[in-house]
């Protein structure tokens, strides 16, 4: 009896207590103050994460009405500095900057006095805004990074009901951010039983080599079909890419790769790769897929995130997260009568993806 009675205690002391630590306690905010969205320039992306935003955030927080105030440099890096130097804590219950410039300029004039709910920004870790994004301090937001089951989902999409064959993978070392992306789509590649060749590039040539190379070992007619042994000899996964599958490459953003896929594209064109990239502006031949998270998914999820911050949650208990909505671009060939539509990039065409 003794020990019910000292669970029930517990419990009631965890209610008391707002949840043991799930929020804080209900804060009253002085929704007179604005919430100060940045904005660097009208780029037709960030705008519509911004009216995204606004919309969903006003669905999302009925309590009071908020005084949501857009503030756009329109491209002149003065004005940004002007905008961000008179937002202040006595004016301001938090910031939404969306895009790089305007992350960068609101975290250097407030970062750590101010909450900052961030949008379409790769690094927030590179770039100094926190340590680490699952665990923020004062700041958080929505990446611009396509996770890797994404990316992967992608890939089976587009090969339709075929099996997966050779998988590739180019990528250079020298940058962090394409080096993150890279590593998280090898991961999840491991964790699904998937074997990869991949291939580290210094120079244009050695990635239209290592691309040809991965070609001929494709159409060679081998099986990827058995045991990855680990260095103490004990089998540690299995693998099955099958010979007649469809076979994938994965090109990393980095500088080095993104400035050779045309030669890629040529080393390739005989072939039956997909080949990903992360840029829709670098689909330059067949089978080049592509993945962009939505302006509406983006502005969305960011909605829901300081909602939950004005509902009482702790911005510390508000990971940053990806969109969850993707537009799938792929190549379209220029003598086909197809019309191409939201892209920046003449050879793709887009449709939107919702995989997870």
């Amino acid at each position: 009896m003794k020990k019910i009675i000292g669970f029930i205690m517990l419990a009631v002391m965890c209610v008391s207590f707002a949840g043991c630590g799930s929020k804080e306690e209900a804060k009253v905010f002085d929704t007179s103050k604005e919430i100060a969205v940045i904005l660097y320039d009208n780029d037709e992306y960030n705008s519509s994460v911004k009216d995204s935003f606004a919309e969903n955030l006003n669905k999302a927080y009925t309590a009071q009405k908020l005084n949501i105030s857009v503030k756009n440099a329109k491209g002149d890096d003065n004005e940004l500095e002007k905008i961000v130097s008179k937002i202040s804590p006595e004016n301001t219950l938090f910031a939404v900057p969306v895009g790089i410039e305007a992350a960068r300029a609101a975290y250097k004039s407030f970062g750590g006095q101010i909450p900052i709910f961030f949008a379409n920004v790769a690094n927030p870790v590179l770039e100094g805004f926190m340590a680490d994004k699952s665990t923020p301090s004062n700041t958080t937001g929505v990446l611009s990074t396509v996770p890797a089951n994404y990316v992967f989902n992608n890939f089976l999409n587009s090969i339709g009901s075929s099996s997966v064959g050779h998988i590739g993978i180019i990528f250079n070392t020298s940058e962090i951010t394409p080096m993150e992306s890279t590593n998280d789509f090898k991961r999840y590649l491991d964790l699904n039983s998937y074997y990869y060749t991949e291939s580290v590039v210094s120079n244009t040539l050695e990635a239209q080599q290592a691309a040809s190379k991965m070609a001929y070992k494709a159409s060679s007619g081998s099986s990827v079909v058995g045991e990855n042994v680990s260095a103490d000899g004990a089998a540690s996964k299995k693998y099955e890419n099958r010979q007649d599958g469809a076979n994938m490459l994965y090109l990393s953003d980095d500088s080095v790769v993104r400035s050779s896929v045309k030669e890629i594209a040529y080393a390739l064109a005989g072939s039956d790769f997909y080949v990903y990239v992360s840029n829709p502006e670098d689909i330059v031949g067949k089978n080049f897929i592509s993945l962009k998270p939505t302006s509406a998914s983006m502005g969305k999820n960011l909605a829901d995130m300081a909602a939950q911050y004005l509902n009482g949650t702790s911005i510390q208990l508000l990971p940053c997260r990806t969109a969850d909505e993707f537009d799938e671009f792929a190549y379209l060939d220029k003598n086909s009568s197809s019309e191409n539509t939201n892209t920046q990039d003449n050879n793709a065409q887009n449709s939107t993806s919702q995989n997870q």
